[in-house]
């Protein structure tokens, strides 16, 4: 029983992990073809959910149903939390000045 529940955590984390490494290398360094300059692939937060919602929907249909379960949960924190990042990270221009002009 522990066993089991351990396994879909690690299960649920490795997946994670794995769509997450590959939407920041699909989207920031390894760039993208031509025909596939459109969101959700020019979207790093729309790739890693949506890709990580078609992993864990594959989880689904062989089976495991509580990773599937944790997983779409995950997905969608994950998809709040980068835009909440996002939010902060964008400079606002009205209150933006250098140390210099101080």
């Amino acid at each position: 029983m522990i066993f089991n529940t351990v396994a879909q955590i690690v299960a649920i984390l490795v997946i994670y992990l794995i769509v997450m490494w590959y939407a920041h290398m699909q989207t920031e360094r390894w760039g993208l073809p031509s025909f596939l300059q459109f969101k959700p692939f020019i979207c790093k937060t729309c790739l890693s959910f949506w890709t990580l919602i078609a992993c864990y929907t594959t989880t689904l249909l062989i089976g495991m149903t509580y990773t599937a379960i944790g997983g779409y949960i995950l997905a969608i924190l994950n998809a709040i939390a980068m835009k909440v990042d996002q939010k902060r990270k964008t400079i606002d221009v009205n209150n933006y000045h250098l140390d210099s002009e101080k």
